[in-house]
């Protein structure tokens, strides 16, 4: 074991955690068969391994399979070298659901539902630093960056039967409690139409986001055309020091174009 557990996670076939899975359904024993999967991480489970983590499911319980797989996401988390892979990962994460219900077991489902929560809780708290980026276009930028998960976690949603948490995840991208650029939804909507099509594009149920976004730009557009004269500039209120006090009393002020 110590030697499986210094070498495993260095392997980089494909393939390789679907054959671990093989040999740990045949052991038996719950305690030996965590150990060996203890070394991998989530973003190594693929599609192809998924029906033999639904068998594990079966023979060890749902809840075994379950802390796996929250060990796989911790040491993930961990790993700030595999950012990168999580996020290609995700990509597959439809796939991934797909195959874990394909089968109609309700073992299949509990665990596809686990992995949306889990990344999604995950996707939330890092969309919400990306939204604490002083820098506007850095931002945006880190904001559009995020549209791929999160249509991804969407259509999974759907796909491990949780509509509950797919409307869920549609109020917090559309809650003014969140503060999220109409630009980066519109980025989302855009990149939904760019990557899917007829059917797929529907089944993501994106109706009510849609009309949030067209509503909040009705909004936008409506407002009175700025005054010549008016030099304020909207500033983020985040410290209340001296000198950015000062900085936003002069930022604040429509009359003011200098301040040394």
């Amino acid at each position: 074991m110590p030697f499986w557990t210094h070498v495993a996670n260095r392997e980089e076939s494909r393939s390789f955690l679907e054959r671990t899975l093989a040999v740990v359904g045949r052991l038996d024993r719950q305690d030996l068969a965590a150990t060996l999967l203890q070394p991998f991480t989530l973003d190594r489970l693929t599609p192809k391994a998924a029906p033999k983590l639904v068998a594990l499911s079966q023979q060890y319980g749902v809840e075994w399979c379950k802390a796996v797989l929250g060990r796989w996401a911790s040491e993930g988390h961990r790993d700030h070298s595999s950012g990168n892979r999580r996020e290609a990962w995700m990509a597959s994460l439809p796939s991934l659901c797909q195959q874990l219900c394909a089968g109609g077991s309700g073992p299949g489902f509990d665990l596809a539902r686990w992995l949306v929560t889990e990344e999604w809780t995950r996707i939330v708290q890092q969309r919400e630093q990306h939204l604490e980026i002083p820098h506007p276009k850095v931002m945006l930028d880190a904001v559009c960056g995020m549209s791929q998960p999160i249509l991804a976690l969407l259509e999974s949603s759907l796909i491990a039967d949780s509509p509950d948490l797919h409307s869920e995840m549609l109020r917090v991208l559309m809650s003014p409690d969140t503060e999220s650029p109409i630009r980066g939804l519109l980025h989302l909507l855009r990149t939904a139409h760019e990557t899917r099509t007829g059917n797929g594009l529907r089944d993501l149920g994106l109706a009510a986001l849609v009309e949030h976004c067209a509503q909040t730009l009705t909004v936008l557009l409506r407002l009175p055309v700025r005054e010549k004269s008016n030099w304020s500039i909207p500033a983020p209120r985040r410290c209340t020091c001296r000198l950015c006090v000062t900085l936003t009393r002069f930022l604040d002020a429509p009359e003011r174009t200098r301040h040394d």
